[in-house]
């Protein structure tokens, strides 16, 4: 899933679209990481706090994807 991640961070970046770039970086590391750490500690302890970082990876390589697949689309018409 990392790879996903890095692939279409890589793509943003190669095309100039350092914004898109940025918010997969920020979703990532921040928006979505943090809270899911909080989140899934109050529920599960410590089987939370390590089951945050494959649940937020897969969270963002949804995300990744649907924004890969929509800026094809946009750059076919």
């Amino acid at each position: 899933m990392l790879v996903v991640f890095n692939m279409v961070t890589s793509y943003f970046q190669a095309l100039g679209k350092a914004i898109k770039s940025l918010t997969i970086t920020v979703l990532r590391n921040a928006a979505l990481f943090i809270p899911g750490v909080i989140l899934l500690n109050y529920f599960w302890k410590l089987n939370g706090v390590i089951a945050a970082q494959p649940i937020v990876e897969t969270i963002l390589t949804i995300l990744c994807l649907l924004m890969y697949i929509r800026d094809i689309r946009a750059a076919n018409h």
